[in-house]
């Protein structure tokens, strides 16, 4: 129980934090909504943009982000490549450092796009056991919804490392 109190008292300001936006594809541009949404509780956020998952290259000063905002365009065609390259690109490359990942995704409305449960599917996402990930699909309060969630999300990861002692590998 105390373990509990102190996990539920110690509540972290999120200012300060930093947080990477990348928007890959034609997809809704989100970033101006979500950055006026954090700058009152102080966080900011890295815009990068590219054409597809495969052409961009995440530099070394990733891991430093708090969390990651994913918004791409997947679509049935598209899907399989972006399985490798969300594979290679994001996931190994980040697998030592407990990083939020909220992949925002079209409405599964819309003509040719996936629904949550086909994204978590074919990506394989149950396997991706050692960060909180969550997905969201495009719609009039997604900046609210995933601003909300991330940051929820990355002060609960902040509070456990400190909380939780890390243990050496021999």
């Amino acid at each position: 129980m105390k373990s509990w109190f102190q996990f539920a008292s110690n509540r972290p300001d999120p200012t300060g934090m930093e947080f990477l936006y990348l928007r890959i594809g034609n997809v809704e541009k989100l970033f101006e909504e979500i950055n006026t949404i954090s700058k009152e509780k102080g966080i900011t956020w890295q815009l990068q943009e590219a054409e597809s998952f495969n052409g961009y290259h995440f530099s070394a000063n990733f891991v430093d982000f708090d969390g990651v905002v994913l918004n791409v365009a997947i679509s049935d065609d598209e899907i399989q490549e972006f399985r490798k390259n969300f594979w290679e690109k994001y996931v190994w490359k980040t697998e030592n450092k407990p990083q939020v990942t909220a992949l925002v995704i079209p409405n599964s409305n819309t003509l040719g796009s996936l629904t949550k449960a086909q994204v978590i599917e074919t990506l394989s996402l149950i396997r991706l056991t050692d960060r909180p990930i969550e997905i969201f699909e495009m719609n009039e309060n997604t900046a609210l919804e995933v601003t909300n969630w991330i940051i929820k999300m990355s002060i609960y990861v902040h509070r456990k490392l400190r909380i939780e002692p890390e243990t050496t590998k021999e």
